[in-house]
């Protein structure tokens, strides 16, 4: 049946190589502030990190102090490449984020034209400010 399914919120691949795609491109969205990447990818990558940001805020919202930072950063670490990118989402974006008491919409996306060699849509995703 295909209740509940949307098919814009899909990309090719096995299971592992799109789980791998997701986390790569978190990771670099953490790293640089901003990813540009196609349409279809920032449609689902923008889902994936809202969901990720959401979980984090809401752990650390709902949760005690102490367990609250245990959970997030095994949180992180299974879907977050790096050591010093898990440390910035830990002590930089999620504090941010709590001061900014939002639950979700922490990124906007903007339209950056075609691309050169196979006019494919660009989209560039930040952090909203």
């Amino acid at each position: 049946m295909r209740h509940r399914k949307n098919k814009l919120l899909k990309i090719r691949g096995s299971v592992q190589s799109r789980d791998l795609t997701m986390r790569t491109m978190l990771t670099n969205l953490v790293r640089y502030g901003h990813l540009t990447t196609t349409e279809k990818k920032a449609k689902v990558l923008v889902a994936y990190a809202d969901s990720f940001f959401a979980k984090l805020v809401s752990m650390n919202t709902t949760l005690e102090s102490s367990t609250a930072q245990r959970e997030s950063i095994r949180w992180v670490k299974a879907r977050i490449y790096g050591n010093d990118e898990g440390r910035k989402v830990i002590r930089e974006l999620v504090p941010a984020l709590l001061t900014k008491k939002v639950n979700s919409g922490f990124f906007t996306s903007v339209k950056l034209g075609k691309r050169i060699g196979d006019a494919a849509e660009q989209v560039r995703i930040e952090f909203v400010q």
